[in-house]
């Protein structure tokens, strides 16, 4: 754009693209249609029993939309999509994700990323029995990254549909749960890496992708590191997107869901470590009474546990109940993203530590039109149905900060005295609870760098999971730790 031309660009929440000169408000009429763009606009389904064949969506009733930013770099503004959560969608043959370029001035449509491959496309066969014609979501509905000076976009993807059963999509669904790097001014994918094969754990790509320009053995390193819900921080060279850090195929549990069929094994990150726990363990459940303790372990024996990616599991009354696990939507990395300092090498992470989310899925009713299996109350909300003891000790998010220029990971500091004290209320009035979250000790607190902002705060009753705006005490709400790794 020309010097003085100063212009304002955002997204309705009905999906249009709307552009206005930023000293008088006015609509830009060389812009689209008089200053707007309807971004339904191209956007499609498949169309049932016609392998690649699609469908616009209703541009009234259609589900699309955007609740982060455009991107604007250079002369081109960027735009991504998101649906209905993953676990709400009344269709497998959802809305499909994809991500799209145009000139800022004019508003032309200079490409288009299908998050879903399309027929002919790269990533299409990942999809077995032609399913990528039939399923959708997989949106970019966080902010992406552009490096500007390499020409690169990097996009964070999320899961396909839905989020808990794949077994109307069989295979390794790309793009799903992928970290995505194509070209600013056509769109021509450089390079991809799929943080989880055949998503069906909810953990999406949630961050902006983090750029950082590190030393390894003596080398500099563009970098682009991933936060995730899985609390690992995935790190890749951002120009050939060849991982910093061997990753490593590791067999895992499969699931014995009817039509399901999980991923032989998923990538784990060899550095750094886990920023936070991923995974239970009956050693971190709550010890404040040998009463307490063998409450827990009662509750704990209605469910399914196990390592990462341990997959959910269809509920039955005599149990398991559901899969009980900590490395999806309530714990690790979610929509606050990260931050990097450059003087430093620190990156800066809030990190869940201890809301257990419950997978169980249900036979779906014979009108639904979802494919398999449904998941049987997902929830976030930390609840158990098989007991009303809370199992966790008190430790909710944090903040963690790690240096890109590893070489060795400092253990995490063990809970303060503080946070082990028994509990301060009846040990009857804690078994009463229907809460699996041990009651938060008074005057703990969360500590964020002070550059750090985060898009959101939410605050959920008596479990009380923190994100806060700026660095403050808080009581009862949160613990601070922080994981260091050495610099080189």
């Amino acid at each position: 754009m020309a010097k003085g031309d100063e212009r304002i660009l955002y997204i309705t929440t009905g999906y249009r693209l709307v552009e206005l000169n930023a000293k008088n408000g006015k609509p830009i009429d060389s812009f689209g249609d008089h200053g707007i763009i309807d971004k339904k606009v191209g956007v499609v389904t498949g169309v049932p029993g016609q392998p690649g064949k699609y469908q616009p969506i209703d541009l009234n009733t259609g589900e699309i939309g955007l609740h982060s930013t455009p991107t604007m770099v250079e002369d081109v503004v960027i735009v991504g999509s998101s649906m209905k959560e993953g676990f709400q969608p009344t269709t497998q043959n959802n809305t499909k994700g994809l991500v799209r370029a145009s000139d800022v001035t004019t508003g032309k449509l200079l490409w288009t990323f299908h998050n879903v491959p399309m027929k002919g496309e790269f990533g299409y066969d990942s999809w077995q029995n032609s399913s990528a014609d039939f399923n959708g979501n997989a949106g970019t509905w966080t902010n992406v990254t552009v490096d500007a000076e390499l020409g690169n976009v990097y996009l964070p993807i999320e899961d396909p549909t839905n989020d808990v059963y794949g077994g109307s999509r069989r295979g390794n669904d790309l793009f799903g749960d992928s970290l995505v790097c194509v070209e600013l001014h056509t769109g021509k994918m450089k390079w991809y890496y799929q943080l989880v094969h055949h998503p069906i754990w909810n953990m999406d790509v949630t961050s902006p992708p983090i750029l950082a320009d590190i030393v390894i053995d003596g080398k500099p390193v563009k970098a682009v590191a991933v936060p995730s819900k899985q609390s690992f921080l995935y790190v890749f060279d951002r120009e050939t997107g060849k991982p910093v850090w061997p990753m490593i195929e590791k067999p895992l549990p499969q699931s014995d869901v009817p039509g399901e069929k999980t991923s032989k094994t998923q990538p784990f990150p060899t550095k750094p470590a886990a920023y936070a726990r991923n995974y239970i363990r009956t050693e971190d459940l709550i010890d404040f009474t040998p009463e307490l303790h063998a409450k827990a372990l009662e509750v704990l024996s209605h469910f399914k546990v196990g390592p990462n990616f341990t997959p959910p599991v269809l509920s039955k009354v005599g149990g398991p109940l559901a899969t009980l696990s900590l490395d999806n939507s309530a714990n690790g990395t979610n929509w606050e993203g990260g931050a990097y300092d450059p003087e430093t090498h620190t990156i800066f992470l809030p990190a869940g530590n201890s809301s257990a989310v419950v997978h169980g899925l249900v036979v779906p009713p014979r009108d639904t039109r979802m494919q398999g299996t449904l998941p049987a109350r997902p929830t976030s909300h930390s609840r158990s149905r098989a007991g009303r003891a809370r199992v966790w000790p008190p430790m909710h998010r944090r903040s963690v900060s790690t240096r890109p220029n590893w070489r060795r990971f400092s253990p995490r500091p063990a809970p303060s005295p503080r946070a082990r004290l028994p509990c301060a209320r009846p040990l009857m009035a804690c078994l009463s609870s229907n809460r699996l979250m041990a009651p938060l000790r008074p005057s703990t607190w969360i500590r964020v760098n002070s550059g750090g902002k985060w898009p959101m705060a939410t605050h959920r009753t008596r479990s009380r999971t923190i994100r806060h705006s700026r660095a403050l005490s808080f009581h009862g709400q949160a613990r601070a730790a922080r994981a260091n790794l050495a610099c080189l």
